[in-house]
């Protein structure tokens, strides 16, 4: 997806995209959700979430989107099963993987 802007002089700016791994988390997910709500940069922002743990994707991509509603920002949202996927063709990448995500990941019990 090639989300672009129009500037004052008629020009497309592309969208910058981010990916996020581990936005599952509570500790991180909600403040990083809650920060990029106030992002009203001059390039739209393509969000694409990554977590092992499918309920807590879906659950932080819903949370995304009422909040980017409420706040009046026009951010995509994608969510992703794969790390791969979700970081493919991104400008900027924001890893906060906690030990059970990590494990859910990469199926070793043992972190």
């Amino acid at each position: 997806m090639d989300v672009t802007a129009d500037t004052s002089k008629g020009k497309q700016m592309a969208a910058v995209r981010l990916a996020i791994l581990g936005i599952g988390s509570l500790r991180c997910g909600v403040p990083i959700v809650a920060a990029l709500s106030t992002y009203f940069g001059e390039r739209p922002l393509e969000v694409r979430f990554f977590d092992a743990d499918i309920e807590r994707l879906d659950l932080f991509e819903k949370l995304a989107k009422q909040v980017f509603k409420w706040a009046g920002v026009t951010h995509s949202v994608e969510a992703f099963t794969d790390a791969e996927e979700a970081v493919s063709g991104c400008q900027r990448v924001l890893a906060c993987v906690e030990p059970y995500c990590a494990r859910k990941a990469l199926k070793d019990k043992s972190l």
